[in-house]
């Protein structure tokens, strides 16, 4: 075969080849394509048979009253090239009438929504329009319908039209049963009624009185009585004080006490000279060893507080004017404390003091003398806490002093630490060769501290410690076969307080209250509703919890839930009530929970988890804290993570099967709401408030302008403005507060997280650059005087970046500035502050670089 022939084949070989290549690839891409001569491959034919679709669900991207929704779905079964892969559907415009439409489920404080149906080539779409909440509709003013005596009043409200809830003044929301206005009293001496039928006339019920003036040796005094009922008034005379009947001190005299005792009521200390207390104010006389001046004192006189005008006080009556020598210790080892003479009981705070001397802190007793100008009565009281009175010395001017007589001052240095041995303390001389001793005095032993407890097989010990530290231990007997070691609650129990509440015994059997003389637990007469329950009483645990006193002890013998209704002793600060599962350490470190009481006038309801048997601990973390009521059920509870609502409560519910306890229940706590939609002379506006605990949110109308009025908003109360996905930086951020930009020299919307100051932020707006007379700044037109505080962040992470505020854009330099701050490099926030002096409009904007702004707060001055 010559070369050509040879060529010429191999060519019609190559062509065959490529056919069958390319057939081949045909078939195998067709799932119905067969060979019908595999022998021919030049001689392929193919059978093709339809492809079924299998599409998934319709996908909606819904509709606007400005634009078209799609509705689209695709087949799962072929490429995207293939026809019929994905069907549209064109939906209309929300204002289309082809629409079929529900209608509008929101409230006037919920948000709602409208379902929207339609049918197209065939197929039904139905898809649901979130609505906002439609705000209350509060009308005209309701004027007070004030009571008189024969028919009760009605406060002034609003009402709304549409829920029919009622508001105050300031629009917020009041329950029905709040709008009524007792019926007026009427009285006479000796009775209280209500109206002509008279139908509930009783006799007045009236108080342990209060003395509006004292008696003297000249002058007869006064007793004032209230009725509790109606608020009736009477006085009562209170006869001249009688030098010849020792109602008054006319001589020489020196008080000190010798027995322990707890007073409820009024005790004779000397002729003229009595210490008053009440049921709820109780004075306390204890065994304590001190020493000064010579003097031994065994016992002290415990004012537990500060003077109230009817009890923790000491009267003394005297016929002329003299010198009073007090010695005494403040109740607190770290803070010194007033002892005030008062020369009436009508104001027994800061203004109404005669005299003042202080007492100072630590464990030395204090040596205090008040000058009493003249014959009359006065009162010694504290005026903030705790005072112990060790002795009370009276010197009459005509009169030598009585003993003991004043010592030189003694010319020795002693140490500041105790020294001791089994017995007593004492403070040695720190001078060479000197042996004198101060202060030395027998050990002072507190109540103990059970340090291992009693069983039937071993014996307990108990731990006791002086003041100056030593410590002595005692056994505690083994118990006995038949005794039982410890009660414990095993069933449901509920503990409320009363008048006549015993703190020295178990409240019941399994729950106690533990305190000392010093840092006693006081049951107080405290008037509280709270989830339909009336509380008449509270025990005050009057300050931080200790190893051994001011707590409450629970032992349970499974794992319990512990409900508890609780006040904060202050009514501007949050307390900490703490639980624990040991007395080792009785600090915040040492807790297993805390819940804040929280201040104010309304008890606080939460829960602890007793989630073993045996023996819990709960008291304060720093100061007064009163406790109305404790519930134990058996078992625990699992709550939600998410908030439950309603327009005026929030709180966690439980997510047990056929479980409906809730914990955390409280009524929302408003923020300062946040214009969404601004009036105008044709529409009212709208204002939205968010609850900063659970997000729930409430709208409220903004009336129409006036004509006329000027649309210009200003920033007139505190404000916080941050940014989240939907801000509209075309738009006011607030009323008063805007971004100015031009396409050009934009300011843009960053996702970003970061926190400060315990506040977390998701977005920031970005200040891409040094400001202009034009763009690239945040305006804020303020009503008053007010500090501006910014969150920011330097886009240059190696070098700081200024902030500069004006109050005008004609030199927006440096030079321009009325004010600047410096962001500091890095990525962590800096917050910076401007205080702004007048009402105006004020431009906010770089210096030089990008500045990222988290938040903005204005606090009006």
């Amino acid at each position: 075969m010559n070369l050509r022939k040879l060529l010429k084949t191999t060519i019609c070989l190559s062509l065959v080849s490529v056919n069958f290549f390319v057939f081949s690839a045909c078939e195998e891409s067709s799932s119905s394509a067969s060979s019908s001569s595999v022998g021919n491959p030049t001689s392929v034919e193919t059978s093709t048979s339809l492809h079924t679709h299998s599409y998934g669900d319709w996908q909606i991207a819904k509709p606007s009253e400005s634009e078209t929704g799609l509705a689209q779905k695709v087949c799962s079964g072929c490429s995207e090239n293939d026809e019929g892969h994905e069907i549209k559907v064109v939906l209309p415009k929300l204002t289309d009438s082809a629409y079929q439409k529900s209608s509008d489920n929101a409230t006037c404080v919920d948000s709602g929504k409208i379902n929207y149906s339609i049918t197209l080539d065939g197929n039904s779409f139905s898809f649901d329009i979130p609505s906002t909440a439609k705000g209350h509709s509060y009308g005209s003013w309701v004027n007070e319908v004030p009571a008189t005596e024969e028919t009760s009043g009605t406060m002034g409200h609003f009402k709304c039209s549409v829920c029919n809830k009622y508001f105050d003044n300031n629009k917020k929301l009041i329950i029905a049963e709040s709008l009524t206005i007792p019926q007026l009293w009427s009285f006479d001496d000796t009775h209280h009624w209500h109206g002509t039928a008279q139908s509930d006339k009783a006799e007045h019920t009236f108080d342990g009185g209060v003395e509006t003036k004292p008696a003297t040796l000249d002058e007869v005094g006064e007793m004032t009585y209230t009725c509790t009922v109606c608020k009736k008034t009477k006085t009562e005379e209170i006869p001249k004080l009688s030098d010849t009947q020792g109602a008054v001190l006319s001589e020489n005299a020196q008080i000190l006490f010798t027995q322990a005792e707890t007073l409820t009521g009024t005790k004779q200390l000397y002729n003229g000279v009595k210490v008053v207390a009440s049921t709820a104010k109780v004075i306390e006389f204890a065994a304590s060893s001190k020493g000064k001046d010579g003097i031994d004192f065994t016992h002290t006189l415990k004012l537990i507080g500060k003077i109230n005008q009817d009890s923790r006080y000491i009267q003394m009556s005297v016929a002329s004017a003299c010198t009073l020598k007090v010695y005494a210790l403040s109740g607190s080892t770290s803070a010194a404390r007033d002892l005030n003479v008062y020369s009436s009981l009508s104001d027994v705070t800061e203004t109404g003091i005669l005299i003042s001397n202080t007492v100072a802190s630590g464990s030395t007793l204090s040596v205090l003398e008040y000058s009493l100008p003249q014959a009359g009565t006065y009162y010694l009281g504290s005026f903030s806490g705790g005072i112990n009175i060790y002795g009370l010395y009276f010197t009459f001017e005509s009169e030598q002093p009585s003993e003991p007589s004043e010592p030189s001052e003694p010319s020795h240095v002693f140490e500041t630490t105790w020294s001791k041995d089994e017995t007593h303390h004492w403070y040695k001389c720190t001078d060479a060769g000197c042996e004198e001793v101060d202060q030395k005095a027998e050990h002072s032993w507190d109540n103990g501290v059970e340090t291992k407890p009693a069983t039937l097989d071993e014996v307990g010990e108990m731990t006791y410690t002086c003041i100056c530290g030593k410590t002595k231990t005692e056994e505690i007997p083994k118990l006995e076969p038949e005794t039982p070691t410890i009660s414990a609650i095993s069933e449901e129990t509920s503990i409320v307080f009363n008048a006549s509440t015993d703190l020295t015994k178990d409240l019941v059997p399994g729950a106690k209250v533990v305190q000392t003389a010093e840092k006693a637990v006081t049951v107080v007469e405290k008037s509280k509703t709270r989830e339909g329950i009336s509380f008449t009483h509270a025990i005050n645990l009057g300050g931080k919890i200790n190893a051994d006193s001011r707590y409450i002890e629970i032992t349970v013998n499974a794992p319990f839930t512990l409900k508890m209704y609780v006040l904060s002793g202050s009514s501007t600060d949050d307390r900490t009530l703490m639980l624990f599962n040991s007395l080792s350490d009785v600090t915040q470190t040492g807790a297993i929970a805390s819940k804040p009481a929280k201040a104010g006038s309304s008890l606080t309801v939460f829960e602890f988890s007793l989630e073993n048997a045996g023996t819990y601990y709960i008291g304060s973390q720093s100061g007064v804290i009163y406790v109305f009521g404790l519930y134990l059920s058996p078992g625990l509870h699992n709550y939600s993570t998410e908030w439950s609502n309603d327009e005026t409560y929030h709180w966690h519910e439980c997510s047990d099967a056929g479980c409906d306890r809730v914990i955390d229940k409280d009524e929302h706590a408003w923020d300062n709401g946040v214009e969404t939609k601004p009036a105008t002379e044709d529409e009212v506006g709208e204002k939205t408030y968010t609850c900063t605990d659970c997000g729930i949110t409430r709208t409220e109308e903004i009336p129409k302008l006036e004509p006329g009025e000027p649309t210009v908003s200003a920033i007139s109360e505190d404000t916080a403005i941050l940014f989240s996905s939907t801000t509209d930086l075309n738009s006011d951020l607030v009323p008063g507060a805007k971004v100015v930009q031009t396409a050009e020299k934009a300011v843009t919307l960053i996702t970003s997280s970061k926190g400060k100051d315990g506040i977390d932020f998701t977005h920031a707006i970005g200040l891409g650059g040094k400001i202009n007379a034009d763009s690239r700044y945040i305006e804020l037109t303020v009503a008053a005087p007010c500090t501006v505080k910014m969150y920011a962040v330097s886009k240059t992470t190696s070098s700081e970046t200024t902030m500069m505020m004006f109050n005008s854009l004609q030199v927006v330099t440096i030079d321009g500035a009325i004010s600047t701050a410096t962001i500091a490099s890095g990525s962590g926030l800096s917050v910076i502050e401007f205080t702004i002096t007048e009402a105006g409009t004020y431009y906010f904007g770089s210096q030089s670089g990008g500045i990222n702004v988290y938040g903005i707060y204005v606090t009006m001055s």
